[in-house]
């Protein structure tokens, strides 16, 4: 690969991960900046406290995909390495967009699409693993870290010899944990908001319908 293409890469890969679906439904829907309702992060789990299940759902769903053609782009046009370097700055972008004032998700959604282009069986066993951590433990942050860890000892024990890949998912696992320090201190701390399914079930059926509403 070329510096240009190195360049490339990272401006596409960082432009697309900068689009914030949160923020972007969130106003189209809400008539409201996602970044100033709950948590105030732009991202799934808190479209999903505000909004319902099918707001966080296709906020999470549209993140990942982002990560994931990003990724799919950079393999597509110049390799392996250019797909990595897409996927990461996919991750860059979605933490700190500069569309949005570089105020943006945790990392985690898009993370996901890149390794599941790049890793696709141990990333679907680690999001498996990251759910059943959510609903037993009702702490999304909890899913979040733990995830990002197995993934990264997963990389690592299976894909070792693919080392661009390792030093990605390396860079990616540690812009995550950054990203979610407010959340580590809360985990210790053991304050750290959980998630009330039935309530949260009932709430988003009854009151929210995700539906533009007249300005």
């Amino acid at each position: 690969m070329t510096t240009t293409q190195y360049v490339i890469c990272a401006l596409f890969g960082y432009l697309l991960g900068g689009f914030s679906t949160a923020i972007t439904l969130s106003v189209f829907f809400e008539n409201e900046d996602i970044r100033t309702v709950g948590s105030g992060n732009a991202g799934a789990t808190n479209m999903l406290r505000n909004y319902g299940w099918k707001a966080g759902l296709l906020t999470f769903g549209c993140d990942v995909l982002k990560g994931f053609v990003s990724t799919w782009v950079g393999l597509w046009a110049f390799g392996e390495t250019a797909a990595v370097i897409c996927g990461v700055c996919a991750v860059i972008g979605h933490i700190f967009p500069i569309y949005y004032g570089f105020k943006g998700g945790k990392g985690i959604s898009a993370s996901v699409g890149m390794m599941l282009m790049l890793a696709p069986v141990p990333m679907l066993v680690v999001v498996v693993l990251m759910g059943i951590l959510v609903y037993a433990t009702k702490i999304v942050s909890i899913g979040s870290i733990v995830g990002n860890i197995l993934m990264l000892i997963a990389i690592w024990a299976f894909r070792s010899h693919d080392l661009v890949l390792c030093i990605g998912a390396t860079i990616v696992v540690l812009l995550n944990l950054y990203s979610h320090r407010e959340n580590i201190v809360r985990l210790f701390k053991r304050s750290e908001n959980k998630m009330n399914w039935k309530e949260l079930s009932a709430h988003s059926r009854v009151e929210l319908r995700f539906k533009k509403k007249d300005k």
